[in-house]
């Protein structure tokens, strides 16, 4: 998991691109990546995975430096470069790239990458980390 420090409150920015990366499973594969982000000062939390998110959510990126947006709250949003499985040897991995449109409400939120079977959760996977949003002012500065 790698999650940029340089998280600006209602932009992105090109250079911060975060990432959430594990294995799934092989040959049959029957896991997949979740991505959980907490706002700790409301216990408000988003989701992105397969399972939740769907065909119609994803809108096309504005140019070609995503390939789709999904908002999850209205004051969240995941710009997905790469969310792809591959196969190598005697695993599949699964990786998403993304930035992130987030307000200031999410600061010092709890962000988790883990991997989900149909079993359930890999609690060997778990990968949680804070994060920190930037005040746009301060980037004016």
């Amino acid at each position: 998991m790698v999650l940029n420090v340089d998280i600006v409150e209602n932009t992105f920015r090109h250079t911060s691109i975060h990432s959430c990366s594990g294995e799934i499973g092989y040959p049959d594969a029957d896991g997949f990546l979740s991505l959980t982000f907490t706002d700790s000062s409301k216990g408000k939390t988003v989701t992105y995975n397969e399972k939740n998110i769907t065909e119609s959510m994803k809108v096309k990126g504005e140019s070609s430096v995503y390939s789709y947006s999904v908002t999850l709250a209205e004051d969240f949003q995941i710009l997905v470069l790469e969310d792809r499985k591959v196969r190598s040897n005697c695993s599949t991995v699964h990786t998403v790239r993304f930035y992130l449109r987030v307000s200031r409400a999410w600061n010092m939120g709890m962000f988790r990458c883990e991997v989900v079977t149909n079993k359930g959760l890999a609690q060997a996977s778990v990968k949680a980390e804070q994060f920190y949003v930037i005040s746009g002012k301060a980037n004016l500065l």
